[in-house]
């Protein structure tokens, strides 16, 4: 792991997505929540099985949604600022 790469836990996305991307019928919430967030399906479905991701990973993907990591995230500052 790099010395300088932070990780933040990937619960605070699906909860976000949960209450701003509902699910779908058949399975559909993948597709609409991989491209909420400007990702392939399969990289959204290996997503949602990871406790955490790296801070850029999740600023991308929460910059992606028009939100800023701290609207997610909400100790952002906290996870990302050692």
């Amino acid at each position: 792991m790099p010395r300088n790469c932070y990780w933040v836990p990937t619960a605070p996305l699906q909860e976000y997505l949960d209450s701003t991307v509902p699910d779908g019928i058949w399975g559909q919430d993948n597709e609409r929540r991989s491209l909420a967030l400007g990702i392939s399906i399969g990289y959204y479905k290996r997503l949602k099985y990871r406790n955490e991701i790296s801070w850029i990973v999740a600023d991308r993907l929460a910059t992606n949604l028009g939100r800023h990591p701290k609207e997610i995230w909400t100790d952002w500052y906290e996870l990302t600022d050692r």
